[in-house]
């Protein structure tokens, strides 16, 4: 692909009708793949620090629930691959979010990558009944559930958070299902060098020391970085110097919204395909 890395286009705070004909245009032009952003419930009133500063949505703006998204986007697709960009993994019970990964990659034929985090918004976690205070842990523990029911077969599990003797999750994906992690904090790269790959939504310049500090943690747990997945976000036109440092630091996809990069209004399906396109002809072919 023209620049070496693979492109994702994130559909972050897209409308909802905008979405499906994205990924279908998204395929078109070449793109790798889409990333769908999540939240189960969005409080009227937030007063949790956002990690990026101001929150960048209304109260009322489109959340569609991502794996019926996926399953809508796949049906329409033959190649485009679908990551999670983040899934907030502990306001769920891991089993039901296995029986989702794992059909929506039967149903894509296994182009599903699993993106999950533990989540920032406190009241979030309250509407749902969970207790933010053991979110890094339940996560933590949510994954290894993951991974058992993700893999075919009885799974069995008996920890501090889930308890359940030997059981199915049917069906099962046509391919593994990668888990990339995001977060910045040391307990979020450990997570991340333990997982199949690192997702961020910071731009390249800023990762090189996170990245350090997760290829640290996974040599101290005997792990290479061979097969590792590592996803950054772009939110200006690639330049060269950009590309040299994704080649340096090992960054195999990128995540990019063309459309911001427009004067004009940017809130149309129009203008968005618009923007993709040209992405497209500058860097995918």
């Amino acid at each position: 692909m023209g620049d070496g890395v693979r492109y994702w286009v994130s559909c972050v705070m897209v409308p909802a009708d905008q979405q499906v004909p994205l990924a279908v245009a998204a395929e078109e032009f070449g793109f790798e793949g889409v990333t769908y952003p999540d939240h189960p419930v969005m409080p009227e009133q937030i007063s949790s620090p956002y990690p990026g500063g101001t929150v960048p949505w209304a109260a009322d703006s489109d959340w569609p629930d991502v794996w019926v998204l996926i399953a809508a986007a796949a049906a329409r697709t033959q190649r485009l691959r679908f990551a999670t960009n983040v899934f907030v993994l502990p306001a769920r019970h891991p089993l039901v979010v296995a029986r989702a990964v794992a059909t929506a990659a039967w149903v894509s034929g296994g182009r599903v990558v699993l993106g999950i985090g533990v989540g920032w918004m406190a009241e979030e976690s309250a509407a749902l009944g969970e207790d933010f205070r053991t979110r890094g842990r339940r996560t933590d523990e949510a994954i290894a559930v993951l991974r058992g029911a993700l893999a075919g077969g009885p799974t069995e599990h008996h920890g501090e958070f889930f308890d359940f003797p030997p059981l199915h999750v049917r069906p099962t994906s046509p391919t593994p299902v990668p888990i990339w992690v995001g977060g910045e904090s040391e307990a979020a790269l450990r997570r991340a060098a333990r997982a199949d790959g690192w997702i961020t939504e910071h731009p390249v310049e800023r990762t090189e020391g996170w990245l350090t500090r997760i290829r640290e943690h996974r040599a101290a747990a005997g792990l290479d970085d061979d097969g590792y997945e590592v996803a950054v976000a772009c939110w200006r036109p690639p330049t060269d110097a950009d590309l040299d440092a994704f080649t340096r630091l090992g960054v195999g996809h990128v995540k990019v919204q063309p459309w911001q990069w427009h004067d004009g209004d940017r809130s149309t399906l129009a203008t968005k395909l618009a923007a993709l396109e040209r992405f497209a002809e500058q860097h995918l072919r």
